[in-house]
Protein backbone atom coordinates (compact mmCIF):
# COMPACT_ATOMS: atom_id res chain seq x y z
CA UNK A 1 0.00 0.00 0.00
CA UNK A 2 1.60 3.35 -0.92
CA UNK A 3 2.29 5.72 1.92
CA UNK A 4 1.61 9.47 2.07
CA UNK A 5 4.06 12.15 3.14
CA UNK A 6 5.35 12.27 6.69
CA UNK A 7 3.64 14.68 9.13
CA UNK A 8 5.23 18.09 9.21
CA UNK A 9 6.14 17.71 12.90
CA UNK A 10 8.68 14.97 12.17
CA UNK A 11 12.12 16.50 11.71
CA UNK A 12 14.26 15.27 8.83
CA UNK A 13 18.00 14.92 9.14
CA UNK A 14 20.37 15.29 6.22
CA UNK A 15 20.63 12.06 4.29
CA UNK A 16 17.37 10.58 5.53
CA UNK A 17 15.13 8.79 2.95
CA UNK A 18 12.18 10.74 1.61
CA UNK A 19 9.82 7.74 1.88
CA UNK A 20 7.56 7.47 4.90
CA UNK A 21 8.80 3.92 5.51
CA UNK A 22 12.07 3.15 7.24
CA UNK A 23 13.98 4.85 10.02
CA UNK A 24 14.95 8.48 10.28
CA UNK A 25 18.64 8.18 11.12
CA UNK A 26 21.80 10.24 11.10
CA UNK A 27 24.13 9.40 8.20
CA UNK A 28 27.16 9.85 10.40
CA UNK A 29 26.10 7.22 12.92
CA UNK A 30 25.83 3.50 12.19
CA UNK A 31 22.35 2.02 12.18
CA UNK A 32 21.51 0.10 15.33
CA UNK A 33 18.46 -2.11 15.97
CA UNK A 34 15.70 -0.64 18.12
CA UNK A 35 15.34 -1.88 21.66
CA UNK A 36 13.13 -4.90 22.28
CA UNK A 37 10.54 -2.89 24.20
CA UNK A 38 9.89 -0.89 21.03
CA UNK A 39 8.17 -3.88 19.36
CA UNK A 40 5.82 -4.26 22.29
CA UNK A 41 4.98 -0.55 22.00
CA UNK A 42 4.40 -0.92 18.26
CA UNK A 43 2.10 -3.93 18.70
CA UNK A 44 0.16 -2.16 21.46
CA UNK A 45 -0.23 0.97 19.29
CA UNK A 46 -1.51 -1.03 16.33
CA UNK A 47 -4.16 -2.67 18.47
CA UNK A 48 -5.37 0.60 19.91
CA UNK A 49 -5.23 2.66 16.73
CA UNK A 50 -8.73 1.70 15.53
CA UNK A 51 -10.11 4.92 16.98
CA UNK A 52 -7.04 7.12 16.63
CA UNK A 53 -4.48 8.24 14.14
CA UNK A 54 -3.05 5.59 11.80
CA UNK A 55 0.52 7.01 11.92
CA UNK A 56 2.49 7.50 15.10
CA UNK A 57 6.15 8.17 15.81
CA UNK A 58 7.88 5.95 18.33
CA UNK A 59 11.59 6.27 19.05
CA UNK A 60 12.32 7.75 15.66
CA UNK A 61 10.21 5.16 13.73
CA UNK A 62 6.96 5.67 11.83
CA UNK A 63 4.52 3.03 13.09
CA UNK A 64 1.80 2.14 10.59
CA UNK A 65 -1.33 0.17 11.41
CA UNK A 66 -2.32 -2.75 9.20
CA UNK A 67 -5.71 -2.45 7.39
CA UNK A 68 -8.51 -2.88 9.87
CA UNK A 69 -10.73 -5.93 9.64
CA UNK A 70 -14.37 -5.36 10.48
CA UNK A 71 -16.54 -8.23 11.63
CA UNK A 72 -20.30 -8.50 11.50
CA UNK A 73 -20.55 -8.23 15.25
CA UNK A 74 -18.78 -4.86 15.41
CA UNK A 75 -20.68 -1.62 15.64
CA UNK A 76 -19.26 0.12 12.58
CA UNK A 77 -20.35 3.48 11.16
CA UNK A 78 -21.73 3.51 7.64
CA UNK A 79 -18.62 5.14 6.25
CA UNK A 80 -15.15 5.52 7.56
CA UNK A 81 -13.13 8.65 6.87
CA UNK A 82 -10.05 8.64 4.74
CA UNK A 83 -6.78 8.65 6.65
CA UNK A 84 -5.05 11.96 6.34
CA UNK A 85 -1.66 10.37 6.64
CA UNK A 86 -1.68 8.01 3.65
CA UNK A 87 -4.81 8.78 1.64
CA UNK A 88 -6.13 5.19 1.82
CA UNK A 89 -9.59 4.19 2.99
CA UNK A 90 -10.13 1.37 5.46
CA UNK A 91 -12.35 -1.22 3.77
CA UNK A 92 -15.36 -2.53 5.62
CA UNK A 93 -17.74 -5.40 5.18
CA UNK A 94 -20.73 -3.84 3.43
CA UNK A 95 -22.69 -7.02 3.82
CA UNK A 96 -22.89 -6.52 7.57
CA UNK A 97 -24.52 -3.09 7.15
CA UNK A 98 -27.07 -4.47 4.71
CA UNK A 99 -27.94 -7.23 7.11
CA UNK A 100 -28.32 -4.76 9.98
CA UNK A 101 -30.50 -2.40 7.97
CA UNK A 102 -32.60 -5.20 6.50
CA UNK A 103 -31.88 -4.16 2.93
CA UNK A 104 -31.36 -6.77 0.20
CA UNK A 105 -28.09 -6.65 -1.74
CA UNK A 106 -28.32 -5.49 -5.35
CA UNK A 107 -28.86 -8.29 -7.88
CA UNK A 108 -25.85 -9.76 -9.68
CA UNK A 109 -25.43 -8.74 -13.32
CA UNK A 110 -26.62 -11.34 -15.85
CA UNK A 111 -23.99 -13.87 -16.79
CA UNK A 112 -23.57 -15.76 -20.03
CA UNK A 113 -24.79 -19.31 -19.63
CA UNK A 114 -22.08 -21.93 -19.93
CA UNK A 115 -22.32 -24.05 -23.04
CA UNK A 116 -23.15 -27.62 -22.24
CA UNK A 117 -20.53 -29.90 -23.68
CA UNK A 118 -17.56 -28.86 -25.74
CA UNK A 119 -18.76 -29.30 -29.31
CA UNK A 120 -19.28 -25.56 -29.84
CA UNK A 121 -22.31 -26.00 -32.10
CA UNK A 122 -22.70 -23.20 -34.61
CA UNK A 123 -18.98 -22.38 -34.62
CA UNK A 124 -17.32 -22.63 -38.03
CA UNK A 125 -14.58 -25.24 -38.41
CA UNK A 126 -12.75 -26.68 -41.35
CA UNK A 127 -13.22 -30.40 -41.83
CA UNK A 128 -9.96 -31.43 -40.13
CA UNK A 129 -10.77 -29.36 -37.02
CA UNK A 130 -14.24 -30.86 -36.98
CA UNK A 131 -12.86 -34.41 -37.18
CA UNK A 132 -10.33 -33.73 -34.41
CA UNK A 133 -13.11 -32.29 -32.24
CA UNK A 134 -15.38 -35.28 -32.87
CA UNK A 135 -12.64 -37.80 -32.08
CA UNK A 136 -11.77 -35.95 -28.88
CA UNK A 137 -15.41 -35.82 -27.76
CA UNK A 138 -15.99 -39.51 -28.53
CA UNK A 139 -12.83 -40.55 -26.71
CA UNK A 140 -13.68 -38.38 -23.68
CA UNK A 141 -17.24 -39.75 -23.54
CA UNK A 142 -16.05 -43.35 -23.77
CA UNK A 143 -13.44 -42.79 -21.08
CA UNK A 144 -16.05 -41.19 -18.82
CA UNK A 145 -18.43 -44.09 -19.39
CA UNK A 146 -15.77 -46.65 -18.58
CA UNK A 147 -14.71 -44.85 -15.40
CA UNK A 148 -18.33 -44.50 -14.31
CA UNK A 149 -18.80 -48.24 -14.80
CA UNK A 150 -15.66 -49.00 -12.83
CA UNK A 151 -13.69 -50.18 -15.88
CA UNK A 152 -10.07 -49.07 -16.03
CA UNK A 153 -9.15 -47.54 -19.39
CA UNK A 154 -5.48 -48.52 -19.22
CA UNK A 155 -2.89 -46.57 -21.18
CA UNK A 156 -3.64 -44.04 -23.94
CA UNK A 157 -2.95 -46.50 -26.75
CA UNK A 158 -5.69 -48.84 -25.49
CA UNK A 159 -8.36 -46.30 -26.44
CA UNK A 160 -10.68 -47.40 -29.23
CA UNK A 161 -10.24 -44.04 -30.97
CA UNK A 162 -6.45 -44.32 -30.75
CA UNK A 163 -6.50 -47.86 -32.13
CA UNK A 164 -8.73 -46.90 -35.06
CA UNK A 165 -7.39 -43.51 -36.14
CA UNK A 166 -3.83 -43.14 -34.84
CA UNK A 167 -0.61 -44.47 -36.31
CA UNK A 168 3.04 -44.00 -35.42
CA UNK A 169 5.53 -42.02 -37.47
CA UNK A 170 9.32 -41.82 -37.20
CA UNK A 171 11.18 -38.62 -38.06
CA UNK A 172 14.91 -38.65 -38.66
CA UNK A 173 16.50 -35.19 -38.92
CA UNK A 174 20.07 -34.95 -40.15
CA UNK A 175 21.78 -31.59 -39.73
CA UNK A 176 23.82 -30.89 -42.85
CA UNK A 177 27.52 -30.18 -42.18
CA UNK A 178 29.20 -26.99 -43.33
CA UNK A 179 25.93 -25.07 -43.87
CA UNK A 180 25.17 -21.81 -42.09
CA UNK A 181 27.21 -19.02 -40.52
CA UNK A 182 28.14 -20.96 -37.36
CA UNK A 183 28.92 -24.31 -38.96
CA UNK A 184 32.44 -23.84 -40.29
CA UNK A 185 33.79 -26.74 -38.24
CA UNK A 186 30.49 -28.54 -37.62
CA UNK A 187 29.79 -32.15 -38.47
CA UNK A 188 26.48 -33.78 -39.27
CA UNK A 189 24.26 -34.79 -36.35
CA UNK A 190 21.20 -37.00 -36.30
CA UNK A 191 18.01 -36.48 -34.27
CA UNK A 192 15.33 -39.15 -34.27
CA UNK A 193 11.93 -39.38 -32.60
CA UNK A 194 8.60 -41.18 -32.95
CA UNK A 195 5.18 -39.55 -32.70
CA UNK A 196 1.56 -40.53 -33.05
CA UNK A 197 -0.41 -39.08 -35.96
CA UNK A 198 -4.08 -39.05 -36.91
CA UNK A 199 -3.76 -37.38 -40.34
CA UNK A 200 -1.23 -37.30 -43.13
CA UNK A 201 -0.77 -33.73 -44.37
CA UNK A 202 -0.35 -33.17 -48.10
CA UNK A 203 0.65 -29.77 -49.46
CA UNK A 204 -1.48 -28.66 -52.44
CA UNK A 205 0.12 -25.88 -54.44
CA UNK A 206 0.80 -26.93 -58.02
CA UNK A 207 -1.11 -28.94 -60.57
CA UNK A 208 0.06 -32.24 -62.05
CA UNK A 209 0.51 -33.98 -58.71
CA UNK A 210 -1.12 -37.18 -57.50
CA UNK A 211 -1.61 -38.40 -53.95
CA UNK A 212 1.67 -40.35 -53.87
CA UNK A 213 3.59 -37.21 -54.86
CA UNK A 214 1.93 -35.23 -52.11
CA UNK A 215 2.70 -37.77 -49.38
CA UNK A 216 6.29 -38.21 -50.63
CA UNK A 217 6.85 -34.45 -50.47
CA UNK A 218 6.17 -34.50 -46.73
CA UNK A 219 8.26 -37.62 -46.12
CA UNK A 220 11.48 -36.30 -47.68
CA UNK A 221 12.22 -32.61 -47.23
CA UNK A 222 14.87 -30.03 -46.38
CA UNK A 223 14.02 -27.95 -43.32
CA UNK A 224 15.47 -25.39 -40.93
CA UNK A 225 16.39 -27.07 -37.64
CA UNK A 226 17.58 -24.88 -34.75
CA UNK A 227 18.93 -22.28 -37.16
CA UNK A 228 20.71 -24.82 -39.35
CA UNK A 229 19.87 -26.48 -42.66
CA UNK A 230 18.81 -30.09 -42.15
CA UNK A 231 17.28 -32.98 -44.05
CA UNK A 232 14.16 -34.62 -42.64
CA UNK A 233 13.37 -38.20 -43.58
CA UNK A 234 10.01 -39.53 -42.39
CA UNK A 235 8.70 -43.07 -42.43
CA UNK A 236 5.67 -44.82 -40.98
CA UNK A 237 6.24 -47.35 -38.22
CA UNK A 238 2.62 -48.33 -37.68
CA UNK A 239 -0.46 -47.58 -39.79
CA UNK A 240 -3.97 -47.15 -38.35
CA UNK A 241 -6.96 -49.13 -39.65
CA UNK A 242 -8.58 -45.83 -40.75
CA UNK A 243 -6.18 -43.46 -42.51
CA UNK A 244 -7.05 -39.78 -42.98
CA UNK A 245 -5.22 -37.68 -45.57
CA UNK A 246 -5.72 -33.93 -45.37
CA UNK A 247 -5.11 -31.91 -48.54
CA UNK A 248 -3.79 -28.58 -47.28
CA UNK A 249 -5.37 -26.16 -49.73
CA UNK A 250 -4.90 -23.06 -47.57
CA UNK A 251 -1.70 -21.42 -48.85
CA UNK A 252 0.00 -18.12 -48.07
CA UNK A 253 0.91 -15.53 -50.71
CA UNK A 254 4.17 -13.88 -49.65
CA UNK A 255 3.62 -10.97 -52.03
CA UNK A 256 0.12 -9.99 -50.87
CA UNK A 257 0.66 -11.39 -47.33
CA UNK A 258 -2.75 -13.02 -47.50
CA UNK A 259 -4.04 -16.56 -47.27
CA UNK A 260 -5.69 -18.08 -50.31
CA UNK A 261 -7.23 -21.39 -51.30
CA UNK A 262 -5.42 -23.54 -53.85
CA UNK A 263 -7.86 -25.19 -56.25
CA UNK A 264 -5.16 -27.37 -57.84
CA UNK A 265 -6.25 -30.85 -58.87
CA UNK A 266 -4.70 -33.78 -56.97
CA UNK A 267 -5.25 -37.14 -58.62
CA UNK A 268 -6.29 -40.07 -56.43
CA UNK A 269 -7.97 -43.42 -56.94
CA UNK A 270 -10.12 -45.90 -55.07
CA UNK A 271 -7.02 -47.69 -53.73
CA UNK A 272 -3.89 -46.44 -51.98
CA UNK A 273 -0.84 -48.67 -51.46
CA UNK A 274 1.29 -47.51 -48.53
CA UNK A 275 4.22 -49.96 -48.88
CA UNK A 276 6.70 -47.34 -50.11
CA UNK A 277 6.17 -45.14 -47.04
CA UNK A 278 6.82 -47.80 -44.39
CA UNK A 279 10.00 -47.90 -42.30
CA UNK A 280 10.43 -51.60 -43.11
CA UNK A 281 10.30 -51.08 -46.91
CA UNK A 282 13.14 -52.40 -49.09
CA UNK A 283 16.13 -50.07 -48.38
CA UNK A 284 17.47 -50.28 -51.95
CA UNK A 285 14.08 -49.41 -53.39
CA UNK A 286 13.69 -46.52 -50.96
CA UNK A 287 17.11 -45.11 -51.87
CA UNK A 288 16.37 -45.32 -55.60
CA UNK A 289 12.90 -43.89 -55.04
CA UNK A 290 14.24 -40.85 -53.16
CA UNK A 291 16.77 -40.19 -55.92
CA UNK A 292 14.01 -40.17 -58.55
CA UNK A 293 11.74 -38.06 -56.34
CA UNK A 294 14.40 -35.36 -55.88
CA UNK A 295 14.96 -35.09 -59.63
CA UNK A 296 11.22 -34.98 -60.19
CA UNK A 297 10.79 -32.32 -57.52
CA UNK A 298 13.54 -30.17 -59.05
CA UNK A 299 11.99 -30.47 -62.50
CA UNK A 300 8.55 -29.51 -61.21
CA UNK A 301 9.93 -26.52 -59.31
CA UNK A 302 11.44 -25.25 -62.54
CA UNK A 303 8.11 -25.73 -64.30
CA UNK A 304 6.37 -23.77 -61.56
CA UNK A 305 8.93 -20.98 -61.81
CA UNK A 306 8.46 -20.64 -65.57
CA UNK A 307 4.69 -20.92 -65.67
CA UNK A 308 3.75 -18.84 -62.64
CA UNK A 309 6.04 -15.83 -62.66
CA UNK A 310 4.90 -12.74 -60.77
CA UNK A 311 1.34 -11.81 -61.61
CA UNK A 312 1.31 -13.46 -65.07
CA UNK A 313 3.12 -16.54 -66.48
CA UNK A 314 6.30 -15.72 -68.40
CA UNK A 315 5.23 -17.43 -71.63
CA UNK A 316 1.99 -15.43 -71.78
CA UNK A 317 3.81 -12.22 -70.84
CA UNK A 318 6.26 -12.59 -73.74
CA UNK A 319 3.50 -13.47 -76.22
CA UNK A 320 1.26 -10.58 -75.11
CA UNK A 321 4.13 -8.10 -75.27
CA UNK A 322 5.05 -9.22 -78.81
CA UNK A 323 1.43 -8.91 -79.97
CA UNK A 324 1.05 -5.45 -78.40
CA UNK A 325 4.15 -4.05 -80.08
CA UNK A 326 3.35 -5.45 -83.53
CA UNK A 327 -0.26 -4.14 -83.48
CA UNK A 328 0.32 -0.65 -82.10
CA UNK A 329 0.78 2.53 -84.09
CA UNK A 330 2.20 4.78 -81.37
CA UNK A 331 5.93 4.45 -82.11
CA UNK A 332 8.11 2.86 -84.81
CA UNK A 333 8.74 -0.86 -84.55
CA UNK A 334 12.11 -1.96 -83.20
CA UNK A 335 13.20 -4.96 -85.27
CA UNK A 336 15.83 -6.08 -82.73
CA UNK A 337 13.35 -5.95 -79.86
CA UNK A 338 10.80 -7.98 -81.81
CA UNK A 339 13.45 -10.52 -82.72
CA UNK A 340 14.56 -10.87 -79.08
CA UNK A 341 10.98 -11.28 -77.84
CA UNK A 342 10.20 -13.90 -80.44
CA UNK A 343 13.44 -15.80 -79.78
CA UNK A 344 12.95 -15.73 -76.01
CA UNK A 345 9.38 -16.93 -76.36
CA UNK A 346 10.47 -19.90 -78.49
CA UNK A 347 13.25 -20.81 -76.04
CA UNK A 348 10.81 -20.68 -73.16
CA UNK A 349 8.30 -22.93 -74.92
CA UNK A 350 11.05 -25.43 -75.71
CA UNK A 351 12.26 -25.52 -72.10
CA UNK A 352 8.71 -25.98 -70.83
CA UNK A 353 8.15 -28.90 -73.21
CA UNK A 354 11.43 -30.49 -72.14
CA UNK A 355 10.63 -30.13 -68.42
CA UNK A 356 7.16 -31.61 -68.86
CA UNK A 357 8.54 -34.55 -70.81
CA UNK A 358 11.25 -35.16 -68.21
CA UNK A 359 8.74 -34.94 -65.36
CA UNK A 360 6.45 -37.48 -67.04
CA UNK A 361 9.39 -39.85 -67.60
CA UNK A 362 10.56 -39.60 -63.98
CA UNK A 363 7.04 -40.13 -62.69
CA UNK A 364 6.63 -43.26 -64.83
CA UNK A 365 9.97 -44.61 -63.56
CA UNK A 366 8.91 -43.99 -59.96
CA UNK A 367 5.62 -45.84 -60.31
CA UNK A 368 7.32 -48.69 -62.16
CA UNK A 369 9.73 -49.07 -59.22
CA UNK A 370 6.88 -49.70 -56.78
CA UNK A 371 4.47 -51.57 -59.06
CA UNK A 372 5.04 -54.88 -57.26
CA UNK A 373 4.78 -53.44 -53.73
CA UNK A 374 1.07 -53.78 -53.11
CA UNK A 375 0.76 -55.61 -49.82
CA UNK A 376 -0.51 -52.71 -47.68
CA UNK A 377 -3.69 -51.66 -49.47
CA UNK A 378 -6.21 -49.07 -48.33
CA UNK A 379 -9.66 -48.53 -49.83
CA UNK A 380 -11.07 -45.05 -50.31
CA UNK A 381 -14.17 -44.75 -48.11
CA UNK A 382 -15.02 -41.00 -47.90
CA UNK A 383 -14.18 -37.78 -49.73
CA UNK A 384 -14.90 -34.43 -48.07
CA UNK A 385 -15.40 -31.54 -50.52
CA UNK A 386 -15.05 -27.81 -49.91
CA UNK A 387 -16.82 -25.59 -52.43
CA UNK A 388 -15.72 -21.98 -52.44
CA UNK A 389 -12.95 -19.72 -53.72
CA UNK A 390 -11.75 -18.55 -50.29
CA UNK A 391 -10.48 -20.38 -47.20
CA UNK A 392 -12.64 -18.08 -45.08
CA UNK A 393 -16.02 -19.20 -46.39
CA UNK A 394 -17.68 -21.90 -48.47
CA UNK A 395 -19.74 -25.05 -48.16
CA UNK A 396 -18.83 -28.62 -47.21
CA UNK A 397 -20.37 -31.86 -48.42
CA UNK A 398 -18.97 -35.35 -48.76
CA UNK A 399 -19.12 -38.61 -50.65
CA UNK A 400 -19.28 -42.00 -48.89
CA UNK A 401 -18.54 -45.37 -50.43
CA UNK A 402 -20.87 -48.23 -49.53
CA UNK A 403 -18.25 -50.47 -47.97
CA UNK A 404 -17.95 -53.38 -47.55
CA UNK A 405 -20.96 -54.74 -49.44
CA UNK A 406 -21.22 -52.44 -52.49
CA UNK A 407 -17.79 -50.88 -53.25
CA UNK A 408 -19.03 -49.53 -56.60
CA UNK A 409 -21.85 -47.54 -54.97
CA UNK A 410 -21.18 -43.95 -53.86
CA UNK A 411 -23.50 -41.70 -51.86
CA UNK A 412 -23.45 -37.90 -51.75
CA UNK A 413 -24.36 -36.28 -48.41
CA UNK A 414 -25.15 -32.59 -48.84
CA UNK A 415 -26.91 -31.20 -45.77
CA UNK A 416 -30.30 -32.91 -45.65
CA UNK A 417 -30.02 -34.31 -49.19
CA UNK A 418 -28.65 -37.81 -49.81
CA UNK A 419 -28.30 -39.16 -53.34
CA UNK A 420 -26.56 -41.96 -55.19
CA UNK A 421 -23.86 -40.71 -57.59
CA UNK A 422 -21.55 -42.37 -60.11
CA UNK A 423 -17.95 -43.12 -59.22
CA UNK A 424 -16.76 -40.81 -62.01
CA UNK A 425 -18.17 -37.81 -60.15
CA UNK A 426 -16.15 -38.62 -57.05
CA UNK A 427 -12.87 -39.16 -58.91
CA UNK A 428 -13.39 -36.38 -61.48
CA UNK A 429 -10.68 -33.93 -62.51
CA UNK A 430 -11.62 -30.72 -60.66
CA UNK A 431 -9.31 -28.38 -62.59
CA UNK A 432 -11.02 -24.99 -62.91
CA UNK A 433 -13.59 -25.77 -60.21
CA UNK A 434 -13.80 -24.38 -56.69
CA UNK A 435 -15.32 -27.63 -55.37
CA UNK A 436 -12.25 -29.68 -54.43
CA UNK A 437 -11.41 -32.60 -52.14
CA UNK A 438 -10.19 -31.43 -48.75
CA UNK A 439 -10.02 -34.67 -46.73
CA UNK A 440 -9.69 -38.26 -47.95
CA UNK A 441 -10.51 -41.17 -45.65
CA UNK A 442 -9.15 -44.66 -46.37
CA UNK A 443 -9.83 -47.96 -44.63
CA UNK A 444 -7.33 -50.81 -44.43
CA UNK A 445 -8.52 -53.54 -46.76
CA UNK A 446 -9.64 -56.60 -44.83
CA UNK A 447 -9.66 -54.77 -41.47
CA UNK A 448 -13.48 -54.84 -41.32
CA UNK A 449 -13.73 -51.39 -39.71
CA UNK A 450 -16.11 -49.69 -42.17
CA UNK A 451 -19.84 -50.31 -42.55
CA UNK A 452 -21.25 -47.17 -44.17
CA UNK A 453 -24.90 -48.17 -44.44
CA UNK A 454 -25.98 -50.28 -41.51
CA UNK A 455 -29.58 -49.84 -40.49
CA UNK A 456 -31.85 -52.32 -38.77
CA UNK A 457 -35.63 -52.47 -38.45
CA UNK A 458 -37.59 -53.79 -35.46
CA UNK A 459 -38.07 -57.18 -37.16
CA UNK A 460 -34.34 -57.77 -36.98
CA UNK A 461 -33.12 -57.77 -40.59
CA UNK A 462 -31.11 -55.03 -42.28
CA UNK A 463 -32.84 -52.55 -44.56
CA UNK A 464 -31.21 -50.86 -47.54
CA UNK A 465 -32.11 -47.15 -47.55
CA UNK A 466 -32.90 -47.33 -51.25
CA UNK A 467 -35.54 -49.95 -50.57
CA UNK A 468 -37.50 -47.63 -48.23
Amino acid sequence: MPMGPLPQSIPRTPGSPSSSTGAVADDSAPASPPPAEHFDTTRHASLEAHHGSMDEVKDGFVVVDPPRRVTIAEETPATLPSNAGDGDVVMQDSGSQEKKSGQNPPPLPPRKKATEGGMMFGKQHDVSECMDNCMFQIEAAMKFGMEKSGITSGDAESSVVKRLFYGKMRQRITVLPGVGPSSVHSTSSIHEKEDLFSQLLVNVDDEGYDLYDGISGRFDDNIDFEGKQAHMDTSIVDLPPILQVQLQRVQFNRETLEAYKSNAYVKFGESLFMDRFLAQADPQKKARSKEIERKLRSCRERLSELTKGTGIPYDKALTNTYNLITHQNLFPLDADLLHDLETESELLKAELAQCREEAASLKAALEDLWKDSRNVEYELSSVFIHRGSSPSFGHYFFYARDLPDNPDKWLKYNDQDVASVPKAEVLADTTGSTANPYLLVFARKGANVIDIIHRANPEGHDVDMFEL
